[in-house]
C-alpha cells in the first residue's frame, strides 16, 4: 500500500469512467488514489463506441494507445427497425459539422478496460487492486468548513483499509456502491429490460463500410445487438421485456426461439459457432435522486442507466468523467461545491435527452425520417433533420 493516507479525490471503481476521471485529474496534478474489488484484465460487456469517447479519450491522453490496440473501426450503424422492413444505415461522418472524430470503436472491454487504467496509473494515479469499498463517512476536512470523504475498505486479506480524501467518487458502475448506501436509485417503470447475450465465431458480416457497424434488429421479443469484434467473434445480445423473459434457470432456449424470429440476425448466424457461455443481465434503466453530496460524488452508471440501444454506455461515464474532473478542479480551486452543482445539473440535462429520445424510439413504430425529425426537435444548431440524428447517435451535444 501506498504511504499516502489523505488524497485529493478517491475514486471508487476503475472501469472506463472511473479511469478517465483519474487520468484527466492526475494530469492536471491533483492527488488520486482508484479502489478497484477486481484484478484487471476483467470480462464486461459493452464493447460499442460512439465518436465523442474518441474526444474525451484524446483530452485524457489515453487515445493513441487505444488506437494501437487493433479494435475495428466504427463508421455507423445499421437498424432493422420501425415500419420500414428494410435494413437503414447512418454514418457518423455525415454529420454537417467536420468533427475531428467520425468514427469509433468496436472494442473488447477486457482490452479497452485494462489500457484505461493502465494510463490513469502512468498518468500519477495510484490504482489499488482488490481493495473493495465498504463504508463511507463524511467528515471536516481540517482547518475549513468543507466536508470531504472517508472510505473503510479491505483488501484481499480481508484486512481493514482507510481512504480519506477531499472528495470520494463513485464510479462504481452498476454495483452502485453510495446509491445503494443512500437510496439514490429510481428505477424506470418503462425501460425495465433483461439483456441475454453471447459470443459467435464466424459470423457472416455487412458488407463494404458497415462490415464493422453494430447491427441492430427489433423481432416480436425485443431487440438484437450484433457487435463485429477484432478477435473474430460476434458480441450478440437479446434486449427483451423482463416480463417476456424466464425468471430463472437456462434461458438458452428463449433466446434461440428470438433469435429465429429475427430476420437478418438469424441469417448472419447461420453459419457461426456459438464460443461463449450465455450471460443475462437485469438491463433496467434508473437515475439518481442526486449526484452530488457531502463529500461524495457519482458518475458513469453508478448515477444513471439508460437502456443500451445507442451504445451511450461508455460515453455517458466519460462524458460524465470529463465534465466531473473540470467541476472538481474548480470546486477545489474556489473552495465551493457551485461547480459540482453544475456538473449534476448538466450531466443530467444530457441523459435526459437521450432517455426522451429513446423513450420515442420505443414507442413509435416509424420511418427513419420520424426519427430524424425527433431529433433535430431535440438538438439545437443542426443543419437539418438527419444532421440532428447523427449529432445525438455521435454523442454530439456540445459538452
Amino acid at each position: 500500500m501506498s504511504g499516502l493516507t489523505h488524497w485529493d479525490v478517491v475514486i471508487v471503481g476503475g472501469g472506463p469512467g472511473g479511469a478517465t476521471l483519474a487520468a484527466l485529474l492526475a494530469r492536471a496534478g491533483w492527488s488520486v488514489a482508484v479502489l478497484e474489488k477486481e484484478t484487471f484484465p476483467r470480462y464486461h460487456i459493452g464493447e460499442s463506441l460512439i465518436p465523442e469517447v474518441l474526444d474525451v479519450l484524446d483530452e485524457s491522453g489515453a487515445l493513441s494507445a487505444v488506437d494501437r490496440a487493433g479494435f475495428l473501426r466504427k463508421e455507423g450503424g445499421v437498424f432493422r427497425w420501425g415500419a420500414n422492413p428494410e435494413p437503414w444505415t447512418f454514418h457518423f461522418d455525415e454529420a454537417r459539422e467536420r468533427y475531428r472524430f467520425t468514427y469509433a470503436y468496436q472494442v473488447v472491454r477486457s482490452t479497452f478496460d485494462q489500457i484505461l487504467l493502465d494510463h490513469a496509473r502512468a498518468s500519477g494515479a495510484q490504482v489499488f487492486h482488490q481493495v473493495t469499498a465498504r463504508e463511507f463517512f463524511e467528515f471536516l476536512l481540517p482547518g475549513t468548513d468543507q466536508v470531504g470523504g472517508r472510505v473503510l475498505a479491505t483488501g484481499s486479506d480481508g484486512e481493514p483499509i482507510e481512504f480519506t480524501a477531499r472528495l470520494v467518487v463513485d464510479c462504481s458502475g452498476q454495483a452502485g456502491w453510495l446509491s445503494s448506501r443512500f437510496r439514490l436509485r429510481k428505477y424506470d417503470p418503462f425501460l425495465r429490460n433483461v439483456a441475454l447475450f453471447t459470443y459467435f465465431r464466424d459470423a457472416t458480416r455487412l458488407e463494404g463500410r458497415d462490415a464493422n457497424a453494430i447491427f441492430c434488429e427489433a423481432t416480436d421479443r425485443g431487440w438484437f445487438w450484433n457487435i463485429p469484434l477484432h478477435d473474430g467473434t460476434n458480441s450478440v445480445g437479446l434486449v427483451t421485456k423482463a416480463e417476456l423473459c424466464p425468471k430463472a434457470g437456462d434461458r438458452t432456449e428463449f433466446y434461440n426461439a428470438a433469435l429465429q424470429s429475427s430476420v437478418y440476425t438469424r441469417q448472419m448466424l447461420a453459419k457461426a459457432t456459438c464460443v461463449a457461455e450465455q450471460r443475462c443481465i437485469a438491463d433496467y434503466s434508473y437515475r439518481p435522486r442526486r449526484l452530488v453530496g457531502p463529500g461524495y460524488l457519482l458518475t458513469g452508471d453508478a448515477g444513471n442507466f439508460i437502456d443500451p440501444i445507442w451504445s451511450t454506455g461508455i460515453m455517458l461515464a466519460t462524458t460524465g468523467a470529463r465534465l466531473a474532473a473540470r467541476a472538481i478542479g474548480e470546486s477545489f480551486r474556489s473552495g465551493t461545491n457551485a461547480a459540482l452543482l453544475e456538473y449534476e445539473t448538466s450531466l443530467q440535462q444530457i441523459v435526459g435527452r437521450y432517455r426522451h429520445f429513446i423513450y420515442f424510439f420505443y414507442h413509435t413504430n416509424a420511418s427513419p425520417s420520424n426519427y430524424f425529425w425527433k431529433a433535430y426537435s431535440m438538438v439545437t444548431g443542426a443543419a437539418d433533420a438527419r444532421d440532428a440524428f447523427i449529432r445525438l447517435v455521435s454523442g454530439r451535444l456540445g459538452v
